[in-house]
């Protein structure tokens, strides 16, 4: 009963104050972590349908040097490849990927990630980035935020569609907060273009208040964009598998925290993946563009 109680007394204290959420300021430190991403495209046509798959596995290697600024700090990240598959086969790093492996970056204390050395154009407003940003003032448990992201949709060509959304503090537990962002975005069809997209960015992360970082997450980027013709409706009274005419793209990945002796032997953490709250998984996978 004892224990009982003072579990209930921290959780109550938690909920009544206040956090001050920040990205590491003159904390120097290398941070490791097992990463997991999967793309998942396919492009559903009349007479074919198109699928592309790709599964890269690694480790990520973070170095945080001093500050920059008063408002950030400048850091390294290097990710070595420790398996890529294309389409379910073992293959060769390709050209594109290999030059994004290796670049610095500089943080801001709230914004996250606002500029990397190898993209001049880097937008961190772009939602394809994931970028995490964080609230400037205090904030309590169940409190929400605005973040900015935005979207040029692959099939309606270069228009920009805004995401709307927020990021929350779940909860708080021995200095780690729990960051859930939820965030969509909808393409309606028209006479012009006879489609309708949804766009959903969905992320939690661990973040260690003390050590200013990231500790462990997921997210993933989900995006539908589905025919409105006539032919299209046809073609979804014959198949029997739920297929619609258009394209879909799913990005998703894993970060996992690893011990600097278990990056260098190459042993991934050794425990399960933190995983989506139960609502968010719902919402996932119950994306409907109509």
């Amino acid at each position: 009963m004892k224990h009982l109680c003072m579990g209930l007394m921290l959780i109550f204290n938690c909920v009544g104050q206040d956090f001050l959420l920040q990205f590491a300021k003159n904390s120097p430190h290398t941070t490791y972590y097992y990463v997991m991403s999967k793309v998942d495209a396919s492009l559903v046509l009349p007479e074919q349908i198109r699928s592309y798959k790709e599964d890269v596995t690694g480790v990520l290697k973070d170095s945080v040097f001093l500050e920059a600024d008063s408002d950030g700090f400048n850091a390294h990240r290097l990710f070595t490849v420790e398996e890529y598959l294309l389409n379910g086969n073992k293959v060769e790093i390709p050209d594109y990927l290999s030059q994004l492996l290796d670049y610095r970056y500089f943080m801001h204390q709230h914004k996250g990630i606002r500029k990397k050395s190898i993209n001049p154009d880097f937008d961190p407003l772009d939602v394809m980035e994931m970028n995490l940003v964080l609230p400037e003032k205090k904030v309590k448990v169940g409190d929400q935020w605005v973040a900015e992201y935005w979207a040029s949709l692959p099939v309606a060509g270069s228009e920009k569609i805004k995401l709307e959304g927020h990021w929350q503090l779940k909860s708080v537990k021995d200095e780690v907060a729990v960051l859930v962002g939820r965030f969509q975005a909808k393409a309606s069809a028209t006479k012009s273009m006879p489609y309708a997209g949804l766009l959903r960015f969905m992320a939690e992360h661990r973040f260690s208040m003390a050590q200013g970082m990231i500790v462990e997450g997921k997210q993933s980027l989900d995006f539908r964009y589905e025919s409105r013709t006539e032919l299209a409706r046809l073609y979804s009274k014959e198949v029997t598998d739920g297929t619609r005419l258009g394209y879909r793209l799913k990005f998703m990945s894993d970060l996992r925290p690893m011990t600097e002796a278990a990056a260098v032997l190459r042993i991934p953490g050794h425990y399960a993946p933190i995983e989506f709250s139960p609502d968010l998984e719902s919402e996932n996978e119950s994306m409907d563009t109509e």
